[in-house]
């Protein structure tokens, strides 16, 4: 495994989860269509990150 792309992949993922947590107070703080939209897309791409990541530690 690429052990150089897989950290790459781990510190995007971090940052992914990161603004999800933000985007989960700002929901929380004001239950706003906008602040919705925003937790969803948030929502999606933790997920991708994650299913790369899993993906690159399997083919490794």
């Amino acid at each position: 495994m690429n052990s150089k792309l897989y950290y790459e992949f781990l510190k995007e993922l971090n940052k992914a989860e990161e603004d999800l947590r933000v985007a989960k107070n700002n929901w929380k703080l004001s239950k706003t269509i906008v602040n919705e939209k925003n937790l969803k897309v948030a929502e999606c791409k933790s997920i991708q990150w994650q299913k790369a990541v899993n993906l690159l530690y399997l083919k490794g």
